[in-house]
């Protein structure tokens, strides 16, 4: 129950975090017209970390406290009419807090195993991906890979196919990656649209954005609940892909 408690003080801790990093991302980035798409990806990314350490050490923090979470000062001789009644109205909130928060927990727990079991499924299901159904490219589009990966001084083993499970161009892998583009969408692309593609996902490679999707996704399951964490998270993804796509038109 103590730890249920501390738990749900944590969640709700982290609303305000979040939201002071959220609205520092937006004074930094002039609600991101500033900067470059690659910085504020970089920004997300650091916010997103720093409120999931926050949350971490407020749950902590919260443990080493036991069940007593806030501690309210008065000084009886200067208390006023007003703040004597907001006084009272807190006391009145705050023991009601404590007996919904152990349900609060719970039901954070439960949903973050589910959300662990469907970030395993996923990532399971990718993987298939690249033993399923996978056919070769032409050796135009395999040679161009190559020596693109030279010029980008990758030194890993980057396999590409078309495969009829996916509709999107990706990439999975992080040691061993390999580049997956859709059949129906390839057969409907010139040679240079299907060039400017494996371009966009070499950039991927290069800046290890499979790995660091799985730790996003790892913390936006940490954070599901936290609005400003979502928010975030969308622009981790959109400057990521917006990052990738500037560089292709350089």
């Amino acid at each position: 129950s103590a730890f249920l408690k501390a738990l749900g003080w944590s969640l709700l801790h982290s609303l305000w975090q979040m939201g002071v990093l959220w609205l520092l991302y937006i004074i930094l980035t002039s609600n991101g017209k500033r900067f470059q798409s690659r910085q504020r990806f970089n920004l997300s990314l650091l916010f997103i970390v720093a409120g999931s350490i926050a949350f971490l050490f407020t749950l902590i923090y919260q443990c080493y406290q036991g069940t007593e979470s806030l501690i309210i000062y008065q000084q009886s001789s200067e208390i006023d009419t007003t703040a004597s009644s907001f006084s009272t109205l807190f006391l009145q909130i705050v023991p009601f807090l404590e007996s919904a928060l152990p349900l609060l927990a719970s039901a954070y727990l439960f949903a973050v195993s589910l959300l662990s079991v469907r970030l395993y499924r996923q990532y399971f299901f990718s993987h298939t991906l690249i033993t399923s159904g996978l056919k070769k490219i032409s050796p135009e589009l395999r040679m161009f890979l190559a020596e693109l990966a030279q010029r980008f001084s990758i030194k890993k083993k980057i396999r590409i196919g078309l495969s009829d499970l996916v509709s999107t161009p990706l990439t999975v892998g992080f040691w061993k990656p390999v580049i997956l583009l859709p059949i129906a969408a390839v057969n409907q692309l010139s040679l240079q649209q299907t060039e400017a593609i494996i371009l966009h996902e070499l950039n991927h490679i290069k800046q290890n954005d499979y790995l660091i999707n799985l730790f996003v996704a790892c913390l936006d399951i940490l954070l599901f609940f936290n609005p400003f964490s979502r928010l975030l998270t969308g622009n981790i993804i959109r400057e990521r892909e917006n990052s990738c796509d500037d560089m292709v038109l350089q």
